[in-house]
């Protein structure tokens, strides 16, 4: 069917969708995140800037400190293959190690993290979670929860 002049023309697609023969293609080109790491929710004064893996058995993270000293603990969990877009959703307690630290303010500090990480299927990706200190990791809410991902 012919569309007069000034008139926009639109298909109907197989599950009920319009396409508009107006629309613009957008070139859209997937790469992955300079900083390995992967965030469901925005952070606060403190945050995970970047993770890597430099050896087997040990990730590297950055934490970024934008407010006062804090004294903090970081746990790390390798996460399944299968679990790489909906890690976020387990409210599981961490069951990594625990590393603490003192982190002054308006700093960076880089920590690294014993856990059974390696770049093969099933031990790439990396839940690091961090706490502000307390009685326990249990009665806290994490402040930053990511997931990094070296290993692309």
């Amino acid at each position: 069917m012919a569309c007069p002049s000034g008139c926009t023309r639109k298909d109907q697609g197989s599950a009920g969708s319009e396409h508009s023969h107006s629309s613009f293609n957008v070139p859209l080109t997937l790469v992955p995140l300079a900083s390995h790491v992967q965030r469901a929710a925005p952070t606060g004064a403190l945050s995970i800037t970047s993770g890597g893996i430099p050896q087997r058995g040990l990730a590297r993270v950055a934490v970024e400190n934008q407010g006062n000293d804090s004294n903090v603990w970081v746990t790390a969990e390798v996460v399944s293959e299968n679990r790489r877009y909906d890690w976020y959703l387990s409210g599981s307690q961490p069951v990594g190690p625990i590393v603490d630290a003192r982190i002054p303010g308006h700093s960076e500090r880089t920590m690294d993290l014993p856990v059974g990480v390696d770049c093969q299927p099933d031990t790439a990706l990396v839940r690091v979670r961090l706490f502000t200190f307390a009685e326990s990791v249990a009665a806290n809410a994490p402040v930053d929860d990511v997931l990094v991902d070296a290993c692309r």
